[in-house]
């Protein structure tokens, strides 16, 4: 058997000897560590086909990570930025040679005209078979875009709004004033005619 988190190649160095009790034989075996690997692809939210590249992700211990050496002890703390990476023009990033252990990811930074997720996606790294030399998991995580802000402008003619000069409001009534003065004038020179006739 392999101890936890080694690989145990299968049927790769069987070795045939036997002992008659008149010497020593030695041997020795040297098991690969199991490492584990993501693919994440970014899409655009509601349209799987669009990748999209330039979202920035960081790759995160959801707990200690331990290594399986027994000697090493913690590689990562929890909440440790363990890498990070930035979609590629197919919408993809890969983290590699990860030791097993529970992760999550994060993103940093959104692609121009996406909106940034805050969403913190769980990925597993864990096997229970030691024939595994690697774990690899796959996943897809989206982005929504940003929508235009459409600014319409009027094509109407702009027309000034008119304006009466002053000086042809204080004309206007100057001239209805001398017209009354006038009028009033002839009235009361009729008036006295009237009288002096009588």
């Amino acid at each position: 058997t392999s101890r936890e988190g080694y690989y145990l190649p299968a049927n790769e160095n069987d070795e045939s000897f036997v002992l008659d009790g008149s010497g020593t034989v030695s041997f020795s075996f040297e098991n690969e560590t199991i490492l584990g690997s993501i693919q994440l692809v970014k899409t655009e939210l509601g349209n799987d086909t669009n990748l999209l590249e330039g979202a920035k992700y960081g790759l995160y211990a959801k707990e200690d990570i331990i290594h399986p050496d027994g000697k090493t002890g913690i590689v990562y703390k929890k909440d440790e930025l363990v890498q990070e990476g930035i979609t590629d023009s197919k919408g993809e990033i890969q983290f590699a040679n990860l030791i097993l252990g529970n992760y999550y990811l994060k993103e940093i930074s959104a692609p121009e005209g996406f909106e940034i997720s805050d969403e913190e996606t769980a990925i597993g790294l864990l096997t229970e078979s030691f024939e595994e030399k690697n774990v690899t998991k796959n996943i897809t995580v989206s982005d929504k875009r940003i929508p235009e802000i459409i600014i319409e402008q009027s094509t109407d003619a702009y027309e000034p709004p008119e304006f009466v000069e002053t000086g042809d409001v204080i004309s206007n009534q100057a001239r209805n004033y001398v017209l009354l003065l006038l009028l009033s004038l002839l009235i009361g020179i009729m008036c006295v005619r009237k009288k002096k006739m009588e």
